[in-house]
C-alpha cells in the first residue's frame, strides 16, 4: 500500500513542478522517495529468529491500515504469519470493525485482545490470546524459519512492540 502512496506523492510533485512552469522530472522525486525509511513501529522490517522477517507495524492500527497491511502480507512469498492486536478508539462499532477484517491469504493468524475475539470467531483456525502477556508467551514458543514473514500490528496501547522484541533475532535485539 505504500507503493500507491509513493506513486501519488510522485504524481503530486510532478504536477507542482508543471504548475511552476518547470518540466516535470521523475528522477529526482524517485531518488528522494528511495531514501525514505519507515519510522519505528510503522511496517518496519526487522530480522527475526530463525532467519525470519518481522514486519513491525505495532505503533498504530485502524481497520483500513490493518487491511492494507494484511493485503500486503498476503502478496508476499513464504509462510505468512499475522499477529494482530486490538484497534483502539473505534467507538460503538468496534466489535463489527474488528470482525470485518479479511485475513484470507494468511497462513497463521494470532489475535490478541478482547476486541480481536470478534475476528477470532470468524476465523476458527486462529489462535486468540486475551492480552499481550499471553501473546508474548505464545511468541516465545513460536518456531520461525527462513522464509517466514511475521506481521505484528495493533494500536499502540496494546504494546505489541514487546512481541516484536520476543520474535527478533538475538543479534538484532542486542543479545550476546
Amino acid at each position: 500500500h505504500w507503493a500507491e502512496d509513493m506513486a501519488l506523492t510522485a504524481t503530486v510533485a510532478m504536477r507542482v513542478q508543471a504548475a511552476r512552469g518547470d518540466v516535470p522530472a521523475l528522477a529526482p522525486i524517485a531518488a528522494a522517495l528511495a531514501d525514505w525509511r519507515p519510522v519505528s513501529g510503522r511496517l518496519q522490517p526487522k530480522p527475526g529468529r530463525g532467519g525470519s522477517l518481522i514486519l513491525d507495524d505495532s505503533y498504530n492500527a485502524n481497520p483500513a491500515s490493518v487491511q492494507a497491511a494484511l493485503d500486503t502480507l498476503a502478496q508476499l512469498s513464504g509462510r505468512r504469519i499475522a499477529i494482530l492486536g486490538d484497534m483502539a478508539e473505534l467507538g460503538a462499532d468496534a466489535a463489527a470493525q474488528h470482525a470485518g477484517i479479511d485475513a484470507s491469504g494468511i497462513d497463521m493468524l494470532v489475535l490478541v485482545g478482547p476486541l480481536m475475539h470478534h475476528l477470532a470467531a470468524r476465523n476458527p483456525a486462529a489462535a486468540w490470546l486475551p492480552d499481550t502477556d499471553a501473546a508474548c508467551r505464545h511468541a516465545e514458543a513460536l518456531v520461525l524459519a527462513a522464509g517466514d514473514i511475521v506481521l505484528v500490528k495493533a494500536s499502540r496501547g496494546m504494546h505489541l512492540d514487546r512481541i516484536v522484541a520476543v520474535l527478533a533475532a538475538k543479534e538484532a535485539a542486542g543479545a550476546v
